[in-house]
């Protein structure tokens, strides 16, 4: 592709393309088809060891209800990181587990 720069410039947009078509046309496929038949649309995190097929934030942007994972580890060793960012990452979303219990906490 001319040269290094320019190769891993194309693979990003390529790979961002990819993961964008994912979750649009798939995802958001899957949530349009689910609400027309008034049913809601559950995000399972990715985790640490499936697959990668886009990007798992935008992915769970068209669900209802993104879920996030929970593991145990070793005191000693922590959480790996992947693992905070799961559970923040599906913090976000105001149908969190979080934000409803803090919603009904005093």
């Amino acid at each position: 592709m001319g040269s290094r720069s320019a190769s891993d410039a194309f693979l990003y947009d390529y790979r961002r393309t990819l993961a964008d078509l994912m979750a649009s046309e798939h995802y958001g496929t899957i949530a349009t088809v689910a609400h027309e038949h008034s049913l809601k649309v559950y995000g399972e995190a990715l985790e640490t060891t499936a697959l990668r097929s886009g990007d798992d934030m935008t992915m769970r942007s068209h669900t209802d209800i993104p879920m996030s994972a929970m593991w145990t580890y070793p005191r000693r060793d922590g959480p790996k990181p992947t693992y905070l960012a799961d559970i923040k990452g599906a913090a976000q979303w105001p149908t969190s587990t979080a934000k409803i219990w803090s919603l009904r906490s005093p």
